[in-house]
This record gives structure tokens, sequence and C-alpha cells, in this order.
């Protein structure tokens, strides 16, 4: 039997200085689906929130805000709607158990955002061949006093707290 990890990945790609430039927003290792699909879940309000922030935000300062068309694309308004839409969220753990990855994709004038949960597949350590195993003791890394230093490579310190170092002489 192996063991099954979820990968959650956010990337950006957009233009910058005339070139597609992609960068990755966030990572995750998932001990299950559902709480993989709670940090995609996060990174898409953490998304929605950088590119369309509420009026009154703090960091904003004095900076003046406008409003774009309705007819645009808009990332974080997909991003908000798929949060709150159960039935969808619901279809990916779906998915995921089937041990599909799952992706949710978006892009508009800032550029392309995906976020991406896909399974990984770890052996068990009956099957790892280096790693220590209860059928296999012999494995070096079961013996743990081969880490340890030998007693002839332990430095002794050659004054202790209290005790003055005698005179140096000049020759």
């Amino acid at each position: 039997m192996r063991v099954l990890r979820y990968w959650v990945e956010a990337i950006g790609e957009g233009p910058v200085d005339g070139h597609v430039v992609r960068v990755v927003l966030g990572h995750h290792d998932a001990g299950n689906r559902r709480l993989a699909l709670r940090r995609v879940r996060g990174h898409a309000l953490h998304i929605a929130n950088g590119l369309d922030p509420s009026p009154g935000a703090s960091w904003l300062g004095s900076v003046r805000m406008q409003r774009v068309s309705d007819d645009l694309p808009d990332v974080p308004a997909f991003f908000r709607t798929w949060c709150d839409d159960e039935v969808q969220q619901e279809a990916a753990l779906n998915r995921l158990a089937a041990g599909r990855p799952f992706r949710l994709t978006a892009a508009d004038h800032t550029g392309h955002y995906s976020l991406t949960v896909w399974p990984v597949t770890l052996p068990t350590p009956q099957e790892d061949t280096l790693g220590a195993t209860a059928t296999n003791p012999v494995c070096p890394r079961s013996d743990r006093r081969r880490h340890r230093k030998p007693r002839h490579a332990v430095r002794k310190a050659r004054w202790w707290p209290g005790r003055v170092p005698g005179p140096v002489s000049a020759v």
C-alpha cells in the first residue's frame, strides 16, 4: 500500500518588460485532499484580494482606485465565486479521490493564474530500499550509533572557566 499526499501549487504568468514571466505564488504539501482544497481556496482568495483589494484596505494608503468594465474577464470574481460554490468543490474532491489532478485556471489582462493539486504517491517504508525497515534491519540507516562521533574524535577543552591560562613568553 502506498501513502498518498497532495501537492498544491499556485502559479501566475504574465507580461513583465515585454517577456512572459512565470512566478510560483505559493506551494504546499497537504496530507489529505480536504486540506489540499482548503489550501487552494486560501491561494485563490489571496490572489483575488491582491488583484482586487477592498477600496478601504489599509495597505493602499491614499491610492485612488478606478472601477473597470464588466465586459472584461475578472480573475478575482471567478476565484471568489469558486470559493463560495460547494458543488464545484465537491466535484474537485471527487476528482482527487479518484487519483486524478485538479486544476483551477483563470486569465485576464493582468495574466494567467493556475491553481493545481495533484496526488503524490510515496513508497511505504517496506518499499523503500534506502531506508531502514522492520524487514531489513541490516540497513545502514537503521544503525543510529553509526552517526555518532567516535570517542577519539571528540575534542577536550584546553581550559575551563575559572582557570587562568599561564603567562605567555616571547623568545
